[in-house]
């Protein structure tokens, strides 16, 4: 998901170089007069080019200008978006001078664009530090609500676990006593009771303490508890129940409806 997710940044940062690059080609073009295939060229190479220097600038700015304090970091930019303009406007001017060495007039055109190249190469330092500087803090962002989440999944787990193993022990051991004494005079319930416990049980057990489950499987793990408890205190134990049924397909925690037991 991580490797998807920088995908698509990698791919939108691109999309975002290319039309900026249009752009350019279009004041080339319409503005300044100059001819189409000579505005692509010089578009499609300057923006590709400063495509690459921001992916690189990318790692000074996260791993060490980010990290240092508010002045020092403002003087890391002053020094840096320097570097990157006269780098970025620089080096195009090697790559032009390569490719139209003979081809003074051409040359000489793209070389009077070196002034604005520089301030264009300043405000794109700006622009990427702005840029990266909020992806910084929506990727801190998702991380944290993502942690919070996790600590939040594993503490309910947690609740839920501890929930079912101070039930279990309990009520298995009175179930047992009684089981013990219905055997012998009434064996009929005492049957009744090993089935219904063992399926209690079983729920109990195998339950998905992590995920959650339709609101009608959980009332019938309650059901099977309360029936083994009627035959336990027989007149003494009344249950009535007024559910919506509309509620029935709602997801709950499991084993979150814990009987109540102050008979016990």
């Amino acid at each position: 998901v991580s490797q998807s997710r920088y995908m698509r940044h990698f791919i939108a940062y691109l999309i975002a170089w290319l039309v900026l690059a249009v752009g350019q080609f279009l004041l080339l073009v319409q503005v300044l007069h100059l001819p189409w295939e000579l505005s692509l060229l010089d578009a499609l190479i300057s923006h590709l080019w400063v495509a690459a220097l921001g992916i690189s600038i990318w790692y000074v700015l996260a791993y060490h200008v980010f990290k240092h304090s508010f002045y020092t970091a403002l003087l890391h930019h002053i020094v840096l978006i320097f570097l990157f303009a006269f780098g970025w406007s620089g080096s195009l001017l090697t790559i032009f001078a390569t490719l139209y060495s003979d081809d003074p007039q051409t040359l000489q055109t793209l070389q009077s664009l070196h002034p604005w190249r520089l301030a264009i190469g300043g405000l794109y330092y700006i622009l990427l530090v702005l840029v990266y500087s909020l992806f910084r803090s929506m990727t801190s962002l998702r991380e944290r609500i993502e942690s919070e989440v996790r600590l939040r999944e594993m503490l309910q787990r947690s609740e839920l676990n501890l929930l079912k193993s101070q039930l279990n022990p309990h009520f298995l051991f009175n179930s047992l006593n009684s089981l013990s004494a219905l055997i012998s005079f009434a064996p009929e319930k005492a049957e009744k009771m090993v089935s219904s416990l063992a399926e209690y049980l079983r729920y109990s057990i195998a339950a998905p303490a992590h995920s959650c489950i339709p609101l009608e499987d959980e009332l019938k793990n309650n059901r099977l508890y309360l029936s083994i408890e009627q035959i336990r205190f027989a007149d003494k134990l009344q249950l009535q129940e007024s559910i919506d049924p509309a509620t029935l397909h709602v997801k709950v925690p499991a084993m979150i409806l814990q009987p109540y037991r102050d008979w016990e």
